[in-house]
C-alpha cells in the first residue's frame, strides 16, 4: 500500500510539473503573438508611409532635381520590398503562389 501512495504522489508531482510548464509556454506563446501583431502593425504603417511618399514623388517626378529623383527611386524600391514582405508575412503569400 505504501508503494501505491508513492506512485500516486509521483504522478501528482509530474502532473503539477507539466501544468506549470504548460502554463509557462502558454504565457510565452501569448506574448509572442502580441509581439507579432505589433510588428505587423508597424510593418503596415511603414508601408503606408512609403507608399504615400512614393505616390507624391511619382506625381511630381518631372519637376524634381536629380537628388530627389534618386531618393524617389530608393523609396520606390523600399516600397516594393515592403509590399513583398507584407504579402509574405501578413497575408501568407503572394498571388503568384495561388497560380501553382
Amino acid at each position: 500500500m505504501s508503494n501505491e501512495n508513492v506512485t500516486d504522489k509521483q504522478v501528482y508531482d509530474m502532473a503539477s510539473h507539466f501544468k506549470e510548464e504548460h502554463d509557462k509556454l502558454t504565457k510565452q506563446i501569448k506574448s509572442l503573438r502580441r509581439e507579432n501583431r505589433e510588428l505587423k502593425k508597424t510593418l503596415m504603417m511603414s508601408y503606408t508611409y512609403l507608399r504615400t511618399v512614393d505616390d507624391i514623388f511619382n506625381t511630381e517626378l518631372l519637376e524634381l532635381p536629380l537628388d530627389l529623383v534618386n531618393i524617389a527611386n530608393i523609396i520606390s524600391v523600399a516600397r516594393s520590398n515592403m509590399s513583398d514582405l507584407i504579402d509574405e508575412y501578413i497575408f501568407g503569400g503572394t498571388d503568384s503562389d495561388d497560380e501553382d
